[in-house]
């Protein structure tokens, strides 16, 4: 679900979660559980969802996906890269990085290549929270996307392996919908 969160707000759409009960009228355990974890994690990340805008991007980044908010980028980190995370797109240096998580807010290494407009955050080897880890990267004005920036833009889940399934399928996207909506 935190992952799914991620991916609506970086499309800029609502989630919308409907909780049914049992014949008994109670909750079953595992939809309570599901529902404290997302509501522990919004109290240390919520700052990358409320009040944040799309992805600025017209970009698919196979390690996660990104939502911002005036003069920061949230980097929701779905698919943890150690080599570091990197993305393209965002005009201007940025002036820092860290863990959103991280009550210190210690920075973390980013460095910003002005050609292609890339900029690449070092991290550890270890994702902080294998769930959703959320990196904040700060900039000295509001964020501005590069116009002639180019990717790619699905509404599938961005994990690598379900990438490389939909790239090589000719009914990418159908899988989902029902054979009477389909025809098959």
């Amino acid at each position: 679900m935190i992952e799914f969160l991620a991916l609506c707000g970086a499309r800029g759409v609502n989630l919308l979660l409907n909780v049914g009960p049992t014949p008994e009228g109670t909750l079953l355990a595992e939809e309570i559980e599901r529902r404290k974890e997302v509501g522990q994690w919004m109290k240390v990340n919520g700052e990358s969802i409320y009040g944040t805008h799309c992805c600025p991007v017209d970009f698919d980044f196979l390690w996660g996906a990104m939502t911002h908010k005036d003069k920061t980028v949230y980097l929701h980190v779905l698919e943890w890269e150690p080599e570091g995370i990197e993305f393209g797109g965002i005009v201007g240096k940025p002036s820092r990085a860290y863990f959103l998580a991280d009550p210190r807010r210690k920075a973390l290494p980013v460095t910003y290549e002005e050609n292609g407009h890339v900029t690449k955050v070092e991290v550890p080897a270890k994702a902080p929270d294998s769930r959703n880890t959320v990196i904040a990267v700060e900039y000295d004005a509001p964020v501005v996307a590069d116009p002639d920036a180019k990717g790619k833009y699905h509404w599938y889940t961005n994990r690598r392996t379900r990438h490389t399934d939909i790239r090589e399928s000719d009914s990418a996207g159908r899988q989902a919908l029902p054979k009477a909506v389909t025809g098959d």
